[in-house]
């Protein structure tokens, strides 16, 4: 045999929440999935159409390239100070109290914007 007490390898073994299935998977993951694919697409058209419409912005509002390069970094210093945090924000304290926070922290952003 092995000279591993026992008492060690107890300790290894998983727990038997872990051991047991859980419940059959529901079809709200489909659902999830979706919503995230839309999502997704969503924001890399957001992301597509700043890019495109660049020169009509400088054009229209008369600005160089290098406040062209602040529109863009506004852009995306709003996501990265405020779509991230936020995101690990809703998973501790639920969406539905800090929804409203963070379209102020949106339209804060996006006022930004010259």
């Amino acid at each position: 045999m092995s000279d591993v007490p026992l008492d060690t390898i107890d300790s290894l073994r998983a727990p038997a929440c872990l051991v047991e299935l859980p419940q059959r998977p529901t079809k709200v993951r489909y659902g999830v999935l979706g919503f995230l694919a839309a999502m997704t697409f969503v924001l890399y058209l957001d992301r597509v159409c700043l890019g495109q419409s660049a020169t009509a912005i400088k054009r229209d509002l008369g600005i160089s390239d290098a406040w062209m390069s602040w529109v863009f970094n506004a852009f995306i210093i709003s996501y990265s100070v405020f779509e991230i945090p936020t995101g690990r924000w809703f998973c501790s304290h639920g969406w539905l109290s800090i929804t409203a926070s963070t379209e102020e922290g949106w339209a804060a952003s996006s006022s930004a914007m010259p």
